[in-house]
């Protein structure tokens, strides 16, 4: 079965419980959103969207915001999830965890797994990104996260940290215990002014980065690395690529390519994604009340279609290409921004 064919066979969720941070990374979708501490799910809508989520056969759900640990019914939520069987991983920047009465009450009701997202490793850096004065609360937040669910830790490499940060920032987080180490790669960002570069980089450049710091990563974690490449796998040669695969460090779409997952906003609307958080495809009280009115309006043709055209390839050489499944021409938001006919299609290995 083609995997491709739009059909939405939901294996997890992300719920968006808040739009509040206590950072202000300028290449975030967050900045869009404007950190409306009103724009809060309601443990109510929560537990009604989990219900949805185990009738639809979604066993797992990512917590995000917003910074979730800012939400007020996290704790409650998460011995809910755990009564009904729902397993929940926190997306967090682990700033709150440094704080020791947050701490010990986490503590006492956690997530299952947690995401531990690190910005940098850097005291002067971290204030001019994050816009905050929690460094030292934040790394001792990060060791704790890492240390009670014996965690890894990601980033989001992008221009303004570059690759001497990226592996800074992998080694402090070794040496903090992470387990594994995740590099999630900036895409463009979409804001009321369209979709600027922020602080994306662009995909050529991007495949020579990737090439570079592959190795060292891969040694300081035992191989325990993933690099999400939402550029096109014709942007390396073709060894890499398999090497790549072969290790299974390499990730190349996202739940929005394999329709694998659902996206709720804090009103219980589905999104496409949260980089694109003003695009719904189902509504909560307007298409769906339950998990069979959610699944035939996702699965519904004009939503299909939706997505025929918005996963369309960036250049007509990708059908042809060995990879086009396992790439699909990467993230649509870099076409948007950058030439597509980078693009070339790698014959069949046997070809």
């Amino acid at each position: 079965m083609d995997k491709f064919d739009f059909i939405c066979r939901p294996k997890m969720s992300w719920l968006t419980v808040n739009r509040q941070c206590n950072f202000r990374c300028p290449w975030c979708y967050g900045e869009d959103t404007h950190y409306e501490p009103k724009d809060t799910m309601s443990l109510a809508m929560a537990k009604e969207l989990t219900r949805i989520n185990l009738d639809v056969g979604v066993r797992y759900t990512n917590i995000i915001g917003g910074e979730p640990t800012l939400w007020p019914s996290l704790f409650e939520f998460n011995e809910y999830c755990r009564q009904v069987g729902m397993s929940t991983c926190l997306v967090t920047n682990a700033a709150r965890f440094g704080d020791d009465s947050f701490w010990d009450a986490y503590r006492q009701s956690p997530s299952d797994e947690v995401s531990v997202s690190v910005k940098t490793v850097d005291r002067d850096e971290f204030k001019f990104i994050t816009k905050s004065r929690l460094f030292d609360q934040t790394m001792r937040g990060i060791e704790r996260a890492i240390g009670f669910h014996s965690a890894g830790a990601s980033t989001v490499y992008n221009s303004l940290v570059g690759l001497d940060g990226l592996k800074r920032i992998a080694l402090r987080c070794k040496e903090l215990g992470a387990s594994y180490f995740v590099v999630d790669l900036c895409t463009p960002v979409v804001s009321k002014d369209g979709v600027l570069p922020g602080f994306s980089i662009e995909p050529t450049q991007l495949a020579k980065d990737i090439m570079v710091i592959q190795p060292y990563l891969d040694e300081l974690y035992d191989g325990k690395v993933e690099i999400a490449i939402y550029i096109p796998l014709c942007l390396f040669p073709e060894a890499f690529v398999e090497l790549m695969m072969e290790k299974r460090q390499l990730t190349t779409i996202c739940h929005v390519y394999d329709r694998s997952g659902l996206n709720f906003d804090v009103n219980g609307d589905v999104m496409v994604c949260n980089q694109l958080f003003d695009s719904y495809i189902a509504r909560k009280a307007t298409d769906y009340e339950d998990g069979t009115d959610l699944m035939k309006q996702i699965n519904s043709k004009a939503v299909r279609n939706d997505y025929r055209q918005l996963l369309r390839y960036p250049a007509d050489t990708c059908s042809d290409c060995r990879w086009n499944l396992d790439c699909r021409g990467g993230c649509l938001l870099n076409w948007v921004l950058y030439d597509s006919s980078i693009c070339h299609a790698v014959a069949k290995a046997n070809a």
